[in-house]
């Protein structure tokens, strides 16, 4: 064939040969590249990526056999998260259950603590502490639009708040804790952030920066969602933070209160009673603990749960959790023998 083509032509055809290698090798590489990502995105995992702190914390913080690898300073002053194997796992029934000595920064019991669990209305801890960390004044007045109901189910637990009803932020922090209204927990949402779903945003940013990280948030109040959820661990890491605040402790210790507030212009009283047997009185703390924050939660999907905070004789604070418990009764008695520990402990 060469004799019939002249120098020039024999140039074109090596430029056509080399433009149809490479076109074959940039096609060859596309549908590498197209093969890798359906194989990848169907490993990948549904939730949304935090690619920094999956990649450099949460792989490793959860692995059975490793110990916190938190960046530098995230540690200080707290307790670290532990494996199991150190406990009795049928020392409780319930399905996660922990116990810091959070002033020696000690695990005295651990139960599936960084397994993920549905939180109901120990939800409302971060809910009062963003509350709290927003108002300078917590005297400052807001009103209760309809937009606080919208979410909320029918015998869920309510405060008796009602739409028009004007409340200060302090009581409405007692109706959140209190009763554990649900209803309020919208109110206080919607004054902090302008919307219940703006306000779970800033709830999942506060809780990472706490080092929550597996915790969700996907409303206000803990009504169950299947993508609402924390861990015993992350409980204790929200609760440390809560116990900064005298404005979260006093009501978290309330039996009972009366608040006011108006009503189409005239005076309203709300009577708030608490559900938790250890503030009414009912349950007692084994000697020489005394309460000093609590909130309870219960859904059916969650069970029945505590998150407690308790100081000793020798002043020292102690931070329990028990989760997925079946009856109330249990509950506390479960609870209780968790606090046998610290007491122990200081004997």
């Amino acid at each position: 064939m060469k004799q019939f083509l002249n120098e020039g032509d024999r140039r074109l055809c090596k430029k056509d040969v080399r433009r149809f290698l490479m076109t074959g090798f940039r096609i060859f590489s596309a549908a590498v590249l197209c093969l890798s990502c359906i194989v990848f995105s169907g490993c990948a995992d549904t939730e949304p990526k935090y690619s920094y702190y999956r990649s450099m914390v949460l792989e490793k913080l959860y692995e059975q056999d490793t110990l916190d690898v938190r960046l530098p300073g995230m540690t200080e002053g707290l307790c670290l998260p532990t494996d199991d194997t150190g406990f009795d796992a049928a020392f409780l029934s319930a399905k996660n259950a922990a116990l810091f000595n959070d002033t020696d920064l000690t695990v005295l019991y651990s139960k599936k603590m960084t397994e993920r669990l549905y939180p109901a209305s120990m939800t409302k801890c971060m809910t009062a502490l963003l509350a709290i960390e927003h108002f300078d004044d917590l005297d400052t007045e807001v009103t209760v639009t309809e937009e606080a109901f919208a979410d909320i189910t029918d015998h869920s637990s309510l405060a008796g708040i009602q739409a028009g009803d004007t409340l200060t932020v302090r009581d409405l922090l007692y109706a959140l804790l209190v009763p554990s209204g649900n209803e309020a927990a919208n109110v206080l949402a919607i004054a902090v952030s302008g919307s219940s779903s703006a306000f779970v945003g800033e709830m999942n940013a506060r809780a990472k920066a706490l080092g929550m990280f597996n915790t969700h948030y996907a409303n206000p109040h803990g009504l169950h969602d299947a993508k609402h959820y924390t861990t015993a661990y992350d409980l204790y890491l929200l609760m440390h933070e809560c116990l900064k605040y005298e404005e979260f402790t006093v009501p978290a210790t309330t039996a009972n209160v009366t608040v006011y507030g108006t009503r189409n212009g005239e005076a309203v009283s709300y009577d708030f009673t608490s559900g938790n047997s250890y503030i009414r009185g009912y349950t007692v703390l084994p000697d020489g603990l005394r309460i000093t924050a609590a909130k309870t939660g219960y859904t059916v999907n969650a069970g029945r749960c505590l998150v407690m905070a308790v100081r000793g004789k020798d002043k020292k604070t102690y931070i329990g959790i028990v989760a997925g418990i079946s009856t109330y009764d249990l509950l506390y008695e479960e609870m209780n023998q968790l606090m046998e520990l610290c007491t122990e402990e200081e004997n």
